[in-house]
């Protein structure tokens, strides 16, 4: 049983990782660099349809917390599991909003013509965007935080695991040396 906990505990590593790590790849490298090397209303569109996608990849992550979570039930330190449902709870809403919120917004506003700061479209846009970068940046927090507690609890179940000895391997008897012939 400590097994298959075990292995729900690592499932759930993971997701939270990808979510997590998808983010700040998307925010720190492939956003600023796809921004600089492609002009302005192609590399829009370009980030609009990468972020529609990561929405759909860190939707499947937290659906699979959440399953996890269910799996892993009450067991573990209460504390520790009210904290971890709680920062779930609060990047899962984050992301909810983003990806049904937020980004089809800032798509609709890409597809009207909207630049970001020409016009009052482009201001409208700047601002959700400001939402969106948000929105983003609270998931990376929570999920962070989240990540460190999963990993404490995965030690933990590891330094749980009871030892089990391996029999030593018998000694071999004392080679036999026979004194040199004279």
């Amino acid at each position: 049983m400590l097994a298959l906990r075990r292995l729900t505990l690592v499932l759930r590593v993971y997701a939270v990782g990808l979510w997590l790590f998808g983010w700040v790849v998307l925010g720190a490298v492939v956003a600023p660099i796809q921004f600089r090397a492609v002009p302005s209303p192609y590399a829009a569109e370009a980030m609009t349809s990468i972020f529609r996608r990561f929405d759909g990849i860190a939707l499947g992550c937290a659906a699979l917390v959440w399953m996890t979570d269910v799996l892993l039930g009450s067991r573990g330190d209460a504390k520790v599991r009210v904290a971890k449902r709680s920062l779930a709870a609060i990047a899962t809403l984050a992301l909810l909003v983003e990806a049904f919120v937020i980004a089809p917004r800032i798509e609709d506003l890409f597809r009207s013509g909207a630049i970001r700061g020409l016009g009052p479209l482009g201001e409208t846009l700047n601002a959700w965007h400001r939402a969106a970068e948000s929105a983003g940046k609270l998931q990376v927090l929570t999920l962070l935080l989240l990540l460190g507690f999963e990993l404490y609890e995965l030690v933990v179940s590891r330094a749980e695991a009871p030892v089990v000895a391996t029999p030593a391997a018998p000694a071999a008897p004392p080679a036999r040396i026979d004194p040199p012939a004279a």
